[in-house]
């Protein structure tokens, strides 16, 4: 069996507007370290990450604690939101249809499909490489939200929204030949946007 420790991102600093490289709040950097201490006696023996900062940074302080590399997967990254805005009337609308219908997406954006494509591919890839070990992965929101879709299959917009305001999130999922044999969670703390957003 191995054990997937998904970590969703700490606070993000999102004061100059919505960009894939903004870093962590200065709170989100102290919540890092309740990350490191969650996972200190996990027994892991790898560390990856989507390749954006706020990801990365959320993982850090517990990969330099153990001396582990932080892998960094670019398919483990968030989903381009495109150029949402003109095709809904605000961003829950889109999360909503996005959630509804994994195919849907707008001008420069990417479906929910994609990013499940490209997510599940680097977990399969993390599963075969780590197979009977203890892995912690960086992840976001919203594509963590299409793993989680491929493994319970009625995850839907009302479980979305449970954790959109879990920062950081930890997240166990036990797998065995590729199906799911258990799951907890293992740290969740409730943070909210700076400035609003409500991005993943």
């Amino acid at each position: 069996m191995t054990k997937l420790y998904f970590v969703r991102h700490c606070q993000p600093d999102t004061s100059s507007g919505y960009n894939p490289g903004f870093p962590l709040t200065e709170q989100g950097k102290r919540d890092a370290l309740l990350v490191a201490d969650i996972l200190s006696d996990k027994d892991i023996t790898a560390v990856y990450s989507s390749s954006y900062p706020r990801a990365v940074m959320t993982v850090e302080p517990f990969a330099q604690s153990k001396g582990l590399e932080i892998h960094k997967e670019f398919g483990l990254r968030e989903r381009d939101g495109g150029r949402w805005q003109g095709s809904f009337d605000n961003y829950a609308d889109y999360i909503a249809a996005q959630l509804a219908d994994f195919e849907c997406k707008v001008p420069e954006g990417e479906s929910l499909y994609e990013v499940q494509s490209r997510c599940m591919e680097a977990v399969n890839r993390i599963l075969a490489l780590h197979e009977g070990e203890s892995v912690a992965i960086g992840i976001h929101g919203m594509a963590l939200s299409t793993v989680l879709r491929y493994y319970f299959p009625n995850f839907g917009e009302k479980d979305f929204y449970r954790i959109v305001d879990l920062m950081p999130l930890v997240l166990r999922l036990d797998v065995e030949n590729g199906t799911v044999t258990g799951y907890d969670i293992e740290l969740a703390v409730k943070r909210v946007y700076p400035n609003g957003y409500l991005n993943t």
